[in-house]
């Protein structure tokens, strides 16, 4: 797994978040997910690719 680094606007307020994922779409969706909505991202970037059990 890498660790992502997830930014966004949400309601006009910028979010940074970090999850675990396989995949960019597999982190964005954990924020999706969360939220229940589409958002548009602005930083979806791998902060660690180093392996995580």
């Amino acid at each position: 797994m890498k660790l992502w680094e997830v930014g966004y606007y949400d309601n006009g307020v910028y979010m940074e978040e970090h999850h675990y994922a396989v995949t960019r779409i597999q982190a964005q969706g954990c924020v999706i997910h969360r939220l229940k909505r589409q958002v548009k991202f602005e930083v979806v970037r791998v902060v660690d690719e180093s392996e995580v059990a």
